[in-house]
């Protein structure tokens, strides 16, 4: 029997299964992040609740150089672990059940898994300055939450609806790698009364 572990099962059980070596389409350094309609839909709807800090996890799986973002999360329920959990600090529970059930729901070309965070800021803005970002790449850096395969998401609305900051980082040197996107177009759907 083989396992195919996913990045939350390795960090959070400390479980390390059989070594599986990567796909080539694994193996070429990230140039950009897509972010799919219904993960765009959930950050926007995190974005109508401005007021603190907030972020989570993003699933989807990486290809060619790209990270797809599938689906994203919000970073569990504060009754679970209170207002001084910060925007960068996971739920274990709450990340890998979500991860089990779309990894048993969603039908994709490779596995999904746990590919990034994102974070907004209490006004829903992007930052004016590089350096307001810097403070939480150093701490999804420190923490290993971004490497040469995941990314950091900073989300913000701008006139377009979804805009963000994309970061992820080269494991050769720790160089940091600053991916702006502009990812405006979907709106969350307009209920009927």
């Amino acid at each position: 029997m083989r396992l195919d572990l996913s990045r939350a099962h390795s960090r959070f059980l400390g479980l390390t299964g059989n070594y599986k070596p990567r796909r080539p389409e694994e193996l070429v350094p990230i140039k950009r992040v897509e972010i799919t309609p219904p993960a765009k839909i959930v950050l926007l709807a995190q974005l109508d609740a401005p007021g603190r800090l907030r972020g989570g996890p993003l699933f989807g799986y990486r290809r060619d150089g790209v990270i797809f973002v599938l689906r994203a999360a919000a970073n569990g329920y504060t009754c679970w672990h209170g207002t001084e959990h910060g925007p960068l600090d996971m739920d274990e529970r709450y990340l890998l059940g979500y991860l089990d059930c779309l990894r048993e729901q969603e039908d994709t070309p490779l596995p999904i898994d746990w590919v990034g965070n994102w974070l907004s800021y209490p006004n829903s803005q992007l930052a004016d300055q590089l350096d307001e970002d810097l403070t939480w790449i150093t701490r999804a850096s420190q923490t290993r939450l971004i490497d040469d395969e995941h990314c950091l998401l900073i989300v913000g609305q701008g006139e377009g609806g979804l805009t963000a900051h994309a970061y992820t980082e080269r494991s050769a040197d720790g160089s940091v790698v600053i991916l702006f996107h502009n990812l405006a177009g979907v709106q969350p759907p307009v209920s009927e009364p």
